[in-house]
């Protein structure tokens, strides 16, 4: 971008000079740099698209040095390097419409998004398609742009046409960034697209899937706090730990969700204790000194209290998550990454206080693994998951614009419960299978998850153990069809 404006500024400035003996001979001086342009737009457009290419195609295992040196630099070169390393290729350019200085920044993408040049266009376009994906990007709160992850936008789009045909734009949110801009300026750009969306655009909530990755899905998790359940707003600023509030008498029934969201390692911790923030160092792009920096930065304080920041004080609610949270929440961790332990905890305090039906997936990689794909050596389990997400899309669209899910049985048996009942499945995927939990199934695994010492290996690792051992035992007998196409879903074992 800045080599494109030092060209359009000299060239300016070329058609401005007059021959040395004043006889403006203008044309002859441009004609004379014309090769030198020439050359620099090959390099911008062709070896500069080559390049990123081959950059994002180095080996997993500088992948991650790589990002912790850019991720660790001061906020503007940190910017600067990432932009360059995660700018758009020219395959992806067709499906990028970006907006500036409207109701709010960023960008829509969907194939042929490109080529609208008008609001109604785009407008009809949006509301024409069958689900809306708002998008939050990641990057510690200080880095990202809201195409900084084509590769794994135009995936789903594509994988949602081509299995479910579905067609999918995604509404992919641009905001301020730290430290120039603190705490809650960019919860506050996130909303304000949020409500331009569901209000502007009046896409209903049935059709919309909510995502965000590291930092953004903070900040989406704020914003569909702030939207949906402002009634826990004055709890949540008394700093009070435990959102079973008695005051809390609104419905979740009315509230208009979304029909499901997408968790992709969420920053839903304040403190860097548990024993992956150690364990998971060394593979993890995120370090516990970096993380306190970036807070210090975001938040203007390297010891944001919760009775000042919503955000902080969501990471120690124990209910009240599903007057926020839609119905069907997938949550995609890392194994390998520092927050592995906060993620999956937070992910069992869901399940365990709501109906939500939850899935957790995951992989033996390090943080936002599932975006930046790059970390992933092995590229089959991005597909697999890629398959895992798309049949959950395509599922929660299915169950949110269907009036009652009880229809089907109500027709033959009328005394059929009319209520949604409390024993909805828990998926849990590790490394490729997927194991289904009854409500029930799942509550004698968190009664032995409190029982159980979690201080040395770290709650997450407790849980594969124990999830292994259930499912080893209700299925001894039971055989598994070999996994045979990677873009499709990983089978699945019930419990």
């Amino acid at each position: 971008m800045s080599l494109t404006l030092i060209y359009t500024s000299t060239w300016s400035t070329l058609g401005t000079l007059k021959g040395s003996q004043g006889d403006g001979k203008q044309p002859e001086k441009r004609l004379f740099f014309l090769p030198f342009f020439v050359l620099y737009f090959f390099t911008q457009v062709i070896v500069m698209d080559s390049v990123r290419t081959a950059v994002r195609g180095i080996p997993t295992q500088l992948s991650i040095p790589i990002l912790r040196s850019v991720l660790k630099a001061p906020a503007p070169l940190a910017r600067i390097m990432m932009n360059e390393l995660t700018e758009p290729l020219n395959r992806h350019l067709p499906y990028i419409r970006k907006v500036y200085n409207g109701s709010w920044n960023g960008a829509w993408i969907g194939e042929g998004m490109k080529a609208l040049d008008n609001y109604e266009d785009i407008k009809a376009r949006v509301r024409s398609a069958d689900v809306v994906i708002f998008n939050v990007h990641g990057g510690p709160f200080r880095v990202g742009t809201s195409t900084m992850f084509m590769n794994a936008y135009v995936a789903w789009i594509k994988i949602l046409k081509e299995k479910y045909n579905l067609n999918a734009i995604i509404m992919s949110v641009k905001y301020r960034l730290a430290p120039e801009h603190k705490y809650p300026a960019a919860t506050e750009d996130v909303l304000t697209a949020y409500q331009y969306l569901r209000r502007s655009m009046k896409i209903p909530h049935d059709k919309i899937v909510v995502t965000g990755d590291s930092a953004g899905a903070a900040l989406l998790l704020e914003a569909m706090l702030q939207t949906h359940a402002p009634e826990l707003l004055p709890a949540l600023a008394a700093s009070t730990t435990d959102a079973d509030r008695e005051t809390v008498t609104s419905s979740v029934d009315n509230k208009e969700l979304p029909a499901a969201m997408l968790l992709v390692s969420p920053v839903v911790c304040a403190e860097t204790t548990t024993p992956s923030w150690k364990e998971n160092a060394k593979y993890d792009m995120i370090r516990p000194k970096l993380f306190k920096k970036v807070f210090k930065e975001f938040f203007g304080t390297k010891d944001p209290s919760s009775r000042d920041v919503r955000l902080i004080a969501m990471t120690k609610m124990q209910k009240g998550f599903d007057q926020f949270i839609p119905k069907n929440t997938m949550m995609v961790v890392g194994s390998k990454e520092v927050m592995r332990d906060d993620i999956t905890e937070m992910s069992l305090r869901v399940i365990r206080n709501t109906s939500i039906k939850g899935h957790l997936v995951s992989e033996d990689y390090a943080h936002d693994w599932y975006v930046i794909r790059d970390t992933v050596k092995d590229k089959t389990v991005i597909q697999r998951t890629d398959a895992i997400f798309a049949e959950f899309v395509a599922s929660a669209i299915k169950e949110a614009q269907t009036p009652n899910p009880f229809d089907d049985r109500l027709a033959v048996n009328e005394n059929a419960p009319k209520t949604v009942n409390n024993d909805l499945p828990v998926k849990f995927t590790r490394n490729g299978v997927t194991m289904r939990f009854s409500r029930n199934s799942m509550q004698e695994i968190l009664g032995n998850l409190d029982q159980a010492d979690t201080s040395k290996e770290g709650i997450a690792k407790t849980l594969d153990s124990m999830a292994k051992m259930t499912a080893d035992l209700s299925n001894s007998n039971a055989t598994q069809s070999p996994q045979q196409n990677p873009t499709s879903p990983p089978p699945v074992i019930t419990v």
